[in-house]
C-alpha cells in the first residue's frame, strides 16, 4: 500500500494497481503494469504520483499519474527487491551489487547512474537525508553517495537506517548505533537482547528511538545517549528484516507488525 494527497494506492503481486478514495474506498481507477510479470516492491506515493518496481527477466520503473492512472513514463532497469526513494524532485533506485539511478521525478529524465561493485540478485530500498543517498545491498553492503552520484563511504546495516538531527541510526544485525553523519563518530551503541532487527525509528519531537527484537521485544531509547527508556514484551516476535514490514511511527502512534499482530502504542 501506498497513501498520498487522501488517495490510498493498493499494488497486487502481478501488477495491478487501484487507486481507492482514502475516506470512502470508492474506487477511482484501476491499471495493469507492463513491463514485468512480478510487482513485489512496495509503491511509493509522492508528488502527485505513484512509483512502482517491477522484476521477471529484468526489470522496470514505472512512474504513474495519481488521478489518472496513466503512465508518466518507465524505465528499464537491472531489477531490485525494494522501493525507489523520492525526494528533492529526485527518484532513487538502488539495484543488485550497489548499482545506484537518478531520474528527475517528473520527466523520467536519468540525472546521472553509478555503477556497483559486481553482479547479484536482490537490492534494496534506499534511503535519503539532507545530500546523501544510502544503497544497501543484501551481498554486498551499503554505499554512502553524494547527490551527483559521487562515492562517499560505506555502511553496514541490514534493515533501513533511520536519520534525525545530523545522525544516522544504522541496525547492523543484533544491535543499533548512532553515528554522526558529518564526523563519522559513533555516538553510541544499543544492544538489548541481541535480537535487534528491524529498522529503527525516530520521534524526534519526544527524542525517543524505536527498535523491536526477534524475541518479541520494543525498546524505546534516547536519542542522545542510547539509554534504554522502557522495554515491552509483545508476546511474539516482531517482523523483521522487510521494508514492507517495518514498524513505523504516524499521527502520535507506533505500529510494530508481529507475526499476524499488529500492535499499536
Amino acid at each position: 500500500l501506498a497513501y498520498d494527497d487522501h488517495l490510498l494506492f493498493v499494488l497486487e503481486a502481478y501488477g495491478t494497481l487501484t487507486a481507492l478514495d482514502a475516506a470512502t474506498g470508492a474506487q477511482l481507477w484501476t491499471m495493469q503494469i507492463a513491463g514485468e510479470p512480478f510487482y513485489n516492491s512496495q509503491p511509493v506515493a509522492a508528488g502527485g504520483i505513484v512509483y512502482v518496481n517491477g522484476n521477471g527477466s529484468n526489470g522496470v520503473t514505472v512512474a504513474i499519474d495519481e488521478q489518472t492512472g496513466a503512465v508518466r513514463w518507465s524505465k528499464a532497469t537491472y531489477g531490485t527487491d525494494g522501493c525507489v526513494a523520492v525526494s528533492a524532485g529526485v527518484v532513487y533506485e538502488s539495484e543488485p551489487a550497489g548499482n545506484l539511478a537518478a531520474w528527475d521525478a517528473l520527466t523520467g529524465t536519468a540525472l546521472w547512474a553509478r555503477a556497483g561493485n559486481g553482479i547479484g540478485g536482490g537490492g534494496s530500498a534506499p534511503s535519503v537525508y539532507a545530500t546523501k543517498i544510502w544503497a544497501r545491498d543484501p551481498t554486498f553492503g551499503g554505499d554512502i553517495v553524494d547527490h551527483d552520484g559521487t562515492l562517499l563511504g560505506t555502511f553496514a546495516s541490514t534493515a533501513v537506517p533511520a536519520f534525525h538531527g545530523g545522525l544516522a541510526f544504522y541496525a547492523p544485525g543484533g544491535s543499533v548505533t548512532a553515528v554522526d553523519i558529518a564526523t563519522d563518530t559513533i555516538r553510541w551503541t544499543f544492544t538489548g537482547d541481541g535480537q535487534l532487527c528491524t529498522s529503527p525509528v525516530v520521534a524526534g519531537a519526544g527524542g525517543q528511538v524505536f527498535i523491536g527484537s526477534r524475541n518479541g521485544h520494543m525498546y524505546e531509547l534516547d536519542e542522545a545517549t542510547g539509554t534504554q527508556r522502557s522495554v515491552h514484551d509483545i508476546g511474539t516476535a516482531v517482523t523483521c528484516a522487510s521494508e514492507a514490514d517495518s514498524i513505523v511511527i504516524a499521527d502520535g502512534h507506533l505500529l510494530v507488525p508481529a507475526g499476524d499482530e499488529l500492535v499499536v502504542y
